[in-house]
């Protein structure tokens, strides 16, 4: 009996998503690398989209947090490359953002 790791890619690739599935990976390794290595800042950064150049686009809310994120930067890179190496991650971009006031 074949197992669902064996199927499902060969499903996604058929339907068109393996891509947007390999990049929902990406972002979710990314998230769990962030929570684990910053967690002090792990609201203020967050992973947005993988391009499909492999380039990782995440938004930060505050200049402390872009520059912890830069000092990690080849950290993640790395452990990016070895987690998901399906879909490399060439470059990683931080994007400030402004934080939402409710």
């Amino acid at each position: 009996m074949d197992r669902l790791s064996q199927i499902l890619p060969g499903v996604l690739q058929t339907k068109g998503l393996k891509q947007h599935a390999d990049a929902a990976l990406v972002l979710l390794r990314a998230r769990a690398w962030i929570a684990e290595y910053l967690p002090n800042i792990r609201t203020s950064v967050t992973p947005r989209s993988m391009q499909e150049d492999g380039t990782l686009l995440m938004e930060c809310e505050d200049s402390a947090a872009t520059q912890q994120c830069i000092d990690a930067l080849p950290h993640l890179k790395v452990f990016l490359r070895e987690e998901c190496g399906f879909l490399p991650v060439r470059t990683i971009r931080l994007v400030r953002t402004r934080k939402h006031v409710k």
